[in-house]
């Protein structure tokens, strides 16, 4: 048997095509719109849901398969063995209605349903009205009496307004009379048959035959439900698309529940119930009386959801109940108010009755109901947040890490949701483009609904026709529920924006978000070499290049310099990581250097720190815009751990950042620098967004980085002999020959100098070039023997990020400067006895912060300087956010200097 006919379900197919086709095209739309490189974030966003939604759409795909076996096999093996019962009709149908102020046209349609299907019965049968005037009295008999073949059906009318239940109830006692009356007596009385219906429902063909022959055949089903279909007369459109939308999610569940032999609701709109079933006092009570106890919220008598308290009785006694698909009631909807309000004020009544019913029915436990409805009893709690976690999740990754989570999150939701829009298409309903938008309403509004009534329970209002009814619980502590909630939303936010990775804690691989700061880590002991077998005076630089070349690179070494002054005649190369050189104080060990520059060539140090840039991988094919944190590299090697990005310097970008002056291709001025957190699939997770929009063609290489390197407690101090130390007054190139740096960190990465001296230098005392997260810190750094021209004399951060100088003292050098490219770099708690001088190249967001600005009088700039607008012929001008803030003798100065570039002669802070 076939419940649906071929002819409407290819129908229906044919009348979705058009919805089905625009949302695929717009999804396909959206995806094709998004660059290559964020395509991780589908991948990230399935790891992220996939226990999630694993779990909810397996529950989903657990409904189709009962639904498809119930209604392509069980159903029809019920209806064949009930229409093939020779005594299929009871001896008695009761009708029980209670209308209260309905529309005339409305109460003649479901009348004249009522009548027109009792005319085709064989059996007695009684309708027992409630209404609520002796006009709806009138109209009622009316109707009755003249419809064909309806002269014998028995008409009680009883005029009621003291609410549904109380109609209900007096009707039941009404019908109760009648069915004990000694004139009435037969022997199978227990088994006639009672509908209670609403007033707004209209029987369709052949409800009354369908759904009483079932119960010919089946002893124990104590109760059935019809299909619902909507019948809207004056509502408008979208009212009439949420009902169809409803209905047809409701026929796909209740079939499903009916595989146990059960269902979750006795449907108001239209159920038919054995008379052993409901005749008793429990019965009838619970429906005009019903309550329930809250630990919450005392006493809550229940104003609305009759039809839970009736499922509650048989639930609870054990009779089964089923859902009849072929059995149509029309429900009629007349309202044509706003959308919005109309359907907020359903769902509450719709929820609010759920779940108060909840608890109770959960109590009863699987043994009477069969563990899979008492397990879609439990999953009523979870629907009150589980559709809210998809939106939620996506529009905070959206707002910490990507708006792309959100567009893709768009995309899931077109697809997973047409999957089951076409699950109703196959039963017969078709949907337009209204319905899927209408069912994420339906959800996500729903959720809402459902949280705000699960802390409200006792809120029941319930209006019609002017008529307002309302309850309230007695006693309880009504003024936690806005507790309860307000931790509940907390947690759940909490909750899944942790497993989401939108807040920065790693629960599972991805979404890293970490600040990395260099850290200062001990060697083992036996990495530690002590040099306490040199002498004062020795040149101890062939030493420290053996054991450095020597040593097992992939462990840890320490170095331990003993008192002394040592000389180190040949500049220190180290090309490892994580390499500890410690003395014993900056007041105790001194090293000591007459090393002259290499020849063509400014790459010279004492105390050189140099890594590389490794080879060129293919440049980036598409733009990457800033915010980012995930580059498209398919090419990326495996266990690379930092990333270099270089992008040219065209005329476009140039006129951007408002270049008129230097003009040039190198440096290029939109260098970075990253840590790779992750990578995979040919996606490269950094752990900070970028700060800059890069172009296609962008350069990239997997650096090989030097890292864990520590310099501390000692002095280095470079002497030209036969010379005394430069005046600190001459800002000139005075030992050319001896232009050699203090210590220069260049590729690398989260390394240290701390608790040093560094005592005129050659030509740098402190150099971070192309450096990341690199921290100096309790420096004193005093002059420079070449600190003229051509960039001399400087502490200077260039091409660094991240890096830092704090609890320091400079003095007697050229600058300290911030140039090409540098950013968010810091020098905080200092005395600087120089000037602070941003010096192009489109630096940005670097800040010297809280501390004492003291060039001396003859220092030729003022106490900060920067770059000429439009930038000069050694430099471009600078890029926005690099803020000096100046310590005053006791306290913070509020000067914060402008970002904006003004000429050298107007930047000292006055």
């Amino acid at each position: 048997m076939t419940l649906t006919n071929k002819t409407s379900i290819a129908r229906a197919c044919i009348k979705s095509l058009p919805a089905t086709l625009f949302y695929l095209v717009l999804a396909a739309g959206l995806l094709a719109a998004m660059p290559d490189d964020v395509w991780y974030l589908w991948e990230r966003g399935a790891y992220t849901f996939g226990l999630f939604g694993i779990w909810r759409y397996s529950w989903q795909f657990i409904h189709l398969v009962r639904h498809w076996i119930y209604m392509k096999r069980v159903y029809p093996r019920l209806r064949a063995s009930a229409d093939a019962n020779a005594n299929q009709w009871p001896r008695h149908i009761y009708v029980v209605v209670p209308s209260f102020q309905e529309m005339p046209e409305i109460s003649e349609q479901v009348f004249r349903s009522i009548a027109r299907e009792l005319a085709t019965t064989p059996c007695q049968a009684t309708i027992v009205a409630n209404v609520g005037s002796r006009e709806e009295m009138n109209l009622v008999t009316e109707v009755v009496r003249s419809e064909p073949g309806a002269d014998n059906v028995e008409l009680v009318l009883m005029e009621q307004k003291q609410g549904k239940r109380r109609a209900i109830g007096h009707a039941l006692r009404t019908v109760a009379r009648l069915a004990n009356d000694p004139f009435r007596h037969h022997a199978d009385k227990a088994n006639d048959l009672c509908i209670l219906m609403d007033g707004d429902s209209v029987l369709g063909h052949g409800t009354l035959q369908k759904c009483a022959s079932l119960f010919a055949d089946s002893p124990a089903l104590g109760a059935v439900t019809t299909r619902n279909r909507p019948l809207t007369l004056h509502a408008n459109t979208a009212l009439h698309d949420w009902y169809n939308l409803k209905f047809a999610q409701r026929h796909h569940v209740f079939a499903s529940h009916s595989l146990s032999r059960r269902v979750l609701t006795l449907t108001g709109r239209c159920s038919m119930f054995r008379m052993q079933a409901i005749m008793t006092e429990e019965f009838i009570h619970t429906v005009e009386n019903d309550h329930v106890e809250h630990w919450l919220f005392g006493h809550i008598p229940f104003l609305m959801g009759d039809d839970k308290s009736t499922w509650y009785v048989l639930l609870r006694k054990g009779w089964e109940m089923l859902y009849v698909p072929d059995a149509t009631v029309w429900a009629v909807e007349e309202r044509d108010s706003n959308f919005i309000s109309t359907s907020v004020s359903l769902m509450h009544r719709w929820f609010g009755n759920m779940l108060r019913n909840n608890g109770r029915a959960l109590a009863i436990g699987p043994k009477p109901m069969g563990g899979f409805i008492w397990w879609c009893i439990l999953d009523q709690r979870f629907t009150v947040w589980t559709p809210l976690v998809g939106p939620v999740c996506a529009a905070m990754l959206a707002l910490s890490n990507s708006v792309y989570y959100l567009l893709f999150y768009v995309v899931w939701v077109i697809y997973t949701r047409l999957i089951m829009l076409w699950f109703y298409v196959l039963e017969g309903s078709d949907f337009n483009i209204a319905q899927l938008p209408l069912m994420l309403y339906n959800q996500w509004m729903g959720s809402l609904v459902k949280i705000r009534c699960l802390h409200n329970l006792a809120r029941q209002r319930w209006n019609k026709g002017g008529t307002t009814h309302e309850v309230k619980a007695q006693g309880g502590w009504h003024g936690a529920a806005r507790v309860f909630m307000s931790l509940n939303i907390a947690f759940f936010l909490l909750l899944f924006s942790l497993a989401s990775g939108a807040l920065p804690v790693d629960l599972h691989g991805f979404g890293r978000t970490e600040t990395l700061v260099p850290q200062v880590m001990a060697a083992p002991a036996d990495n530690t070499i002590s040099l306490n077998d040199i002498t004062p005076g020795q040149d101890i630089s062939p030493r420290l290049q053996t054991i450095l070349a020597q040593a097992n690179a992939t462990e840890p070494l320490r170095i331990i310099l003993p008192d002394g002054l040592y000389r180190l005649d040949t500049p220190l190369r180290i090309t490892r990581s994580n390499v500890t050189l410690q003395g014993a104080g900056r007041e105790k060990t001194f090293l000591v250097s007459t090393a002259k520059a290499a020849p063509n060539t400014k790459e010279n140090a004492l105390l050189y720190i140099r890594g590389g840039r490794g080879p060129l991988l293919p440049p980036l094919a598409s733009p990457v815009r800033a915010g980012r944190r995930v580059l498209h590299i398919p090419s990326w090697p495996k266990d690379a751990r930092f990333i270099w990005l270089s992008a040219p310097n065209t005329p476009e970008f140039l006129d951007s950042i408002g270049d008129t002056a230097w003009r040039k291709k190198t440096p290029q001025l939109r260098q970075r620098f990253y840590h790779v957190v992750d990578s995979t699939g040919g996606f490269v997770f950094i752990a900070r967004p970028l700060d800059i929009d890069l172009p296609a063609g962008t350069q990239v290489s997997a650096p090989h980085m030097l890292t864990g390197i520590h310099l501390r407690d000692f002095a280095l101090e470079q002497q030209v002999p036969g010379r005394v130390p430069p005046f600190p007054k001459n800002y000139a190139n005075t030992a050319p020959e001896y232009a050699v740096d203090g210590i220069r960190f260049q590729w690398a990465a989260d390394c240290t100098a701390s608790d040093m001296a560094i005592i005129n230098a050659g030509r740098h005392p402190l150099d971070f070039d192309r450096a990341l997260d690199c921290a100096a810190a309790n420096m004193f750094i005093q002059g420079a023997w070449n600190k003229g021209r051509g960039g001399n004399g400087y502490v200077r951060f260039a091409r660094a990020f991240g890096c830092s100088l704090s609890d320091s003292t400079v003095r007697a050098i050229r600058h300290l400067a911030f140039q090409w490219s540098s950013a968010d770099n810091t020098v905080t708690n200092s005395t600087l006895e120089t000037d602070v001088n941003f010096h192009g190249g489109f630096s940005s967001r670097n800040r010297v912060v809280d501390c004492v600005l003291a060039p001396p009088p003859y220092h030729k700039w003022g106490k900060v300087t920067r770059m000429r607008q439009g930038g000069d012929h050694w430099a471009s001008p600078d890029g926005p956010g690099n803020v000096v803030m100046e310590r005053t003798s006791e306290k913070m100065s509020a000067k914060v200097q402008s970002a904006k570039g003004q000429p050298d002669k107007d930047q000292a802070t006055k």
